[in-house]
């Protein structure tokens, strides 16, 4: 499963942040399938942090260690730049303007890194 939602982040966001412009602009299951990776890595932060963190042995969350370390931040920041991602490739799987569309992936891809940084970031402080 971790495997699995890194490399459709790491893909989705490559994709998204250096493919040609006429590339993502023709295809209209680009967002759609960007947006399902990006609910997927969602998904993959959030059973991340609820996994006991084995450092303390004594039922702390990961969540609960990332609050008290710091890394909280990041996390917040990698999960509402998802969503508001997820919200603009829903707009733009039903937009027909270019450049905003264009902009919304891109924007995207940098949410996919965002993503990454926050689950990464959630273990981090021991």
């Amino acid at each position: 499963m971790d495997t699995a939602a890194l490399l459709g982040l790491v893909v989705g966001g490559a994709v998204a942040g250096f493919a040609r412009p006429g590339f993502l602009l023709q295809r209209q299951w680009i967002p759609v399938a960007l947006a399902a990776v990006l609910l997927g890595g969602l998904g993959w932060l959030i059973l991340v942090l609820t996994e006991e963190d084995d450092y303390y042995g004594d039922g702390t969350t990961v969540w609960e260690h990332s609050r008290r370390s710091g890394g909280w931040v990041w996390v917040v920041i990698g999960a509402a730049a998802a969503a508001a991602s997820i919200a603009g490739l829903v707009w733009a799987a039903s937009s027909s303007g270019g450049r905003r569309r264009l902009l919304v992936l891109r924007l995207s891809g940098f949410a996919c890194l965002l993503l990454l940084f926050g689950v990464f970031a959630a273990g981090v402080g021991h």
